[in-house]
């Protein structure tokens, strides 16, 4: 005899029982999906572009040949007629807006080139972000005058006016603000989930039209012309740092999404690269005698950094786009561009770089820019139920504006000051709660020599009081007179009174009365 533990069998027909057939099917399943999640669990490698010595930097129609199916709806181009434009993707990396100086909004899927909505506004706009990481994405566009926020079927939602004239619009997802530099030389911080203005500060340098923002520490860097990078908080009103970073004007700033590199452009045409936590160069040479800088021969004023740490900047006076990388000055990839180019912006977990002109949109294929694990946020993969709850774990995870700070000096780590915020705590709470002490409860005010005061009131109210009780007796004793005088006393007093009467008596006719009306026309007149 045979037990049932002893039975060793792969197919659930050869099992004694159904209760042992189950068991296996459901072992099976469990290492299907065991061996499932290792596979989808497994980091992928970061695509690039390995050129051999002597040989120029491939272009887009030998890595379309080259590239996958999946990757090939990355590169297009749209021609339109309301540029420069410029561009902007979500921080999933699934939408792509567009807004041009003729007044052009638009917002759609670039993967399935499937339309969001499209819009004239009839005034210039120059620039956007995306507001918002859940399930309703909204646009913020700045306009000539102030900024506004549309939702994603093109419907406006607000019109902030505190942000006038604005140029730059940056978006900080762990602190839900819009942060926004003007023409007018105003740094603005508005709250998006309470719609306060956190805030308001002037630069004292003219129109800020360089600016960048840092994505760790949530600080704003803007470029001066005097070749200086300032560094600002919310909670300060002069920038908390100043460095000289160029000899010439800064041109353009740009920050790594991940790390601490800060991208400068200067007047000089030079490249410089600087470490944020201790504002000191880096190298981005191997040779050379100037290792910290790098010549860029007619580059516009437009810089663009990966998640990989790729750099895009335009070339020949904005007409081609080049694309170099981390540690070399040797560009990895070069495009002609059909108008002069506006603006850079790299897609997040893609290896696409969108790029606007003054002909219109267009986006091309940088293998190795894009990160391609993502971190557990939304992601482009994520479905509208993941990105929803996304929405509302960020905002009961939102950072208070004190935290935004830059890294502290000598590579340490920025830590909140959480004694400093807790005695500033109690300090309200004290202030609030507290009770009036022995000196306020006794305080009486002191009464002042005026129209509104009650004393003089009082003194007028007497003096009229005396007056009508003069008044009074002065009647009294009148009566009293007549009545002591009789009838002749009366008749003298009312002789006009009675002479009257016995004129209308002698008569026989109507008269007027003493006192007449608008109806006085109507009596017939006495012959």
């Amino acid at each position: 005899f045979q037990t049932t533990m002893d039975v060793a069998a792969e197919d659930s027909d050869q099992m004694p029982s159904g209760f042992h057939a189950k068991a296996a099917a459901k072992a099976a399943r469990l290492r299907r999906e065991a061996a499932k999640l290792a596979s989808a669990s497994a980091l992928e490698s970061p695509g690039g572009i390995e050129s051999r010595p002597g040989e120029w930097a491939p272009t887009q129609s030998k890595l379309l040949r080259r590239v996958a199916v999946a990757a090939r709806p990355g590169h297009f181009e749209l021609s339109l007629q309301y540029g420069p434009y410029s561009v902007a993707y979500d921080t999933t990396g699934r939408l792509l807006a567009l807004c041009g100086r003729g007044g052009h909004v638009a917002a759609f899927e670039w993967r399935q080139k499937r339309l969001m909505f499209e819009s004239q506004v009839n005034e210039p706009c120059h620039a956007l972000t995306w507001v918002g990481a859940g399930s309703t994405p909204q646009l913020a566009v700045a306009h000539s005058n102030w900024t506004y926020i549309y939702d994603a079927q093109g419907l406006e939602l607000h019109c902030l006016k505190r942000l006038h004239k604005a140029n730059k619009l940056f978006w900080l997802p762990r602190h839900w603000l819009l942060a926004a530099c003007t023409d007018t030389g105003h740094l603005h911080w508005q709250d998006v989930s309470t719609g306060q203005t956190v805030a308001s500060y002037c630069g004292h340098h003219g129109p800020l039209r360089v600016s960048a923002l840092h994505p760790d520490s949530g600080c704003v860097l803007t470029g001066q012309p005097n070749g200086q990078l300032c560094i600002w908080t919310p909670l300060e009103k002069r920038p908390v740092v100043k460095m000289l970073c160029c000899p010439a004007g800064v041109r353009a700033v740009a920050t790594a999404p991940a790390g601490h590199a800060v991208y400068t452009l200067g007047g000089d045409s030079r490249l410089r690269v600087w470490d944020i936590r201790c504002l000191r160069p880096l190298s981005v040479s191997d040779s050379g005698a100037d290792a910290a800088s790098i010549r860029l021969f007619d580059a516009a004023p437009q810089l663009a950094v990966s998640q990989r740490g790729l750099l895009a900047c335009p070339v020949r006076q904005g007409a081609a786009l080049m694309v170099l990388p981390a540690g070399g000055a040797k560009p990895l990839l070069s495009h002609p561009s059909p108008g002069r180019l506006s603006d850079l912006a790299f897609c997040p977990w893609e290896d696409v770089l969108a790029f606007g002109h003054a002909r219109g949109l267009g986006s091309v294929l940088v293998p190795g820019s894009g990160e391609p694990n993502p971190d557990g946020a939304v992601h482009p993969l994520s479905g509208k139920r993941q990105r929803r709850e996304a929405e509302v774990r960020g905002l009961l995870d939102k950072l208070p504006p004190e935290t935004i700070a830059p890294p502290a000096v000598g590579g340490g780590v920025n830590a909140v000051d959480a004694e400093g915020i807790e005695e500033a705590l109690a300090r309200k709470r004290a202030a609030v709660m507290a009770l009036p002490s022995d000196e306020v409860r006794q305080f009486q005010p002191r009464r002042r020599s005026g129209k509104a005061s009650g004393e003089l009131n009082r003194k007028v109210g007497e003096r009229w009081q005396r007056r009508r009780m003069e008044l009074r007796q002065l009647l009294k004793s009148k009566k009293r007179v007549l009545a002591e005088m009789g009838d002749e006393g009366a008749d003298a007093a009312g002789g006009r009174k009675t002479k009257k009467a016995k004129k209308v008596s002698q008569s026989g006719e109507l008269t007027k009365p003493a006192t007449g009306t608008f109806l006085d026309r109507l009596i017939p007149k006495a012959d």
